[in-house]
């Protein structure tokens, strides 16, 4: 079958082949077999998001059970592409991202790629969204708290914050990439991000509350809507760990925000 495909090229667009394919190489578990089929057809197996019938993840899926973590990265990466039109959005449904970061849990060499691309995609998807479509950008304003699970929230933004949240519960990073994810997220552009890093920063970083509240405060104006819910929570787990010019310092800058 693989060589007639690389002999008649044409032969890639019958779905029906392809399933072929898919059915067999599953049978055979052949790990060296399903490299050199992903590599063969990977220029062209996220052209067309309906192209191959809703196999995107099943792709994903098999490359995590073989360990192949860059062929990973890079099928991930065009898994969540993101389209401009008819509207702003991800190619994939949130249902397959669930599924896949079930996955992802049962193999830790996956955490890290996996952490770094779906952070940049937020990233890239709240820029989008106030470059392209202001009113959307007011989504990452909804949710009142990033760590509460709601099924009213229902754009993929969440459901990638999601699978951030339940990787970071297993913890399975060092302290050192738990640390760095998190001040990461707190000093980037995104509003998402930043209440995502404060959260990481309040319940995984090794950081004492003194710093963490230093790094808070460089980095946003924590009595701003947008940020309120994430900081205090962190006070309500850290007030009493904090040191007494730093209450201090809390308690002058509420005053003067009645």
């Amino acid at each position: 079958l693989m060589d007639l495909l690389q002999k008649y090229p044409a032969l890639k667009s019958n779905k029906n082949l392809l399933w072929v394919f898919f059915r067999t190489l599953d049978d055979l578990q052949d790990k060296n077999c399903y490299l050199k089929w992903f590599l063969f057809l990977e220029s062209e197996l996220y052209q067309e998001n309906n192209l191959y019938n809703g196999v995107h993840s099943w792709v994903l899926k098999k490359l995590i059970d073989f360990n192949f973590v860059s062929e990973f990265e890079r099928a991930l990466q065009c898994y969540l592409s993101i389209e401009f039109k008819p509207k702003l959005q991800f190619t994939v449904a949130e249902y397959d991202l669930n599924q896949l970061v079930i996955f992802i849990k049962s193999k830790h060499q996956f955490y890290n790629s996996t952490l770094r691309i779906f952070l940049k995609k937020l990233n890239d998807y709240e820029k989008y969204s106030q470059l392209f479509c202001k009113n959307d950008f007011y989504t990452f304003l909804e949710k009142q708290e990033i760590w509460e699970k709601s099924d009213s929230y229902d754009s993929l933004n969440y459901h990638l914050v999601d699978g951030v949240l339940e990787l970071f519960s297993e913890r399975k990073l060092t302290i050192v990439f738990r640390n760095e994810y998190a001040k990461q997220c707190l000093f980037s552009e995104s509003i998402l991000l930043k209440r995502v890093g404060i959260y990481l920063l309040n319940n995984f970083s090794t950081y004492n509350a003194d710093f963490i509240y230093s790094l808070i405060s460089l980095s946003v104006d924590w009595l701003k809507l947008e940020y309120r819910a994430e900081f205090f929570n962190f006070l309500e787990r850290n007030y009493k760990k904090l040191s007494d010019a730093r209450k201090s310092e809390i308690i002058v800058k509420v005053k003067n925000n009645e």
